[in-house]
């Protein structure tokens, strides 16, 4: 009786040695995982307590223009998504457009909903909104879908030259697809001088449509849904 007892201990005692690394394991992994957003509260605010924004190279004198409206359903049988629509437009060397959620709350009331106050857009963006620090986190996560085009998204950190932010670029398909970027895989397009990625020093992150120098007027249609940083 005492064997069989000391058998089923050391049984035990052998799947707690094999479980218990395990679930600490799935434990911490839910908890670095932070949903940015996932539109289901109906608004343009995210979980941060931060509002989307648009953002195109109109501040800087150029003509393209985006938009964003929240759509349904979503992605995964989510009911609500985040559509981004736009045009660029080649009056300006590197056309872009597209939208920004600050990842921090802002240092001033002066942070106009649309970016659209020179003033404020060409100030550095370390100037208006607080950094978070996303040291604890691997990348970043989120469902994609559109014309067919492909996109970035960026993460905008302090003291970058020229706006210069770490992106990855997406191709996107009429079907929602989970996107998945480990920090690794950002790279800057280096015109502004390379600096090292500062994740402690998070600002924004952005989805972006950037039409090539030399290239007709553009349309664009995309949306993105559930951003979760992992």
């Amino acid at each position: 009786m005492t064997f069989r007892f000391e058998h089923y201990r050391w049984q035990a005692l052998a799947l707690a040695v094999l479980v218990v690394p395990i679930v600490a394991g799935l434990v911490q992994r839910a908890a670095t995982r932070v949903v940015v957003d996932d539109f289901e509260n109906g608004r343009l605010d995210s979980r941060f307590g931060t509002r989307w924004r648009v953002l195109s190279d109109s501040v800087l004198g150029g003509s393209s223009s985006a938009r964003m409206a929240l759509i349904q359903p979503g992605a995964q049988d989510s009911h609500t998504a985040l559509a981004i629509r736009g045009t660029t437009i080649p009056r300006f060397t590197f056309p872009f457009a597209g939208v920004f959620v600050p990842l921090g709350k802002r240092r001033t009331n002066a942070f106009p909903d649309t970016m659209a106050h020179t003033n404020t857009a060409l100030a550095p963006l370390e100037t208006v909104v607080l950094p978070r620090d996303l040291r604890r986190y691997h990348g970043v996560e989120f469902f994609a879908r559109g014309d067919g085009g492909v996109y970035t998204v960026e993460l905008a950190t302090s003291h970058v030259n020229g706006h210069d932010y770490y992106q990855f670029s997406f191709k996107t398909s009429p079907r929602w697809q989970k996107v998945q970027v480990p920090f690794g895989k950002l790279r800057q397009m280096a015109y502004g001088g390379k600096t090292a990625l500062n994740r402690e020093q998070s600002l924004a992150l952005l989805f972006m449509h950037f039409q090539q120098p030399g290239a007709p007027a553009t349309s664009f249609e995309f949306a993105v849904d559930q951003l979760v940083l992992y």
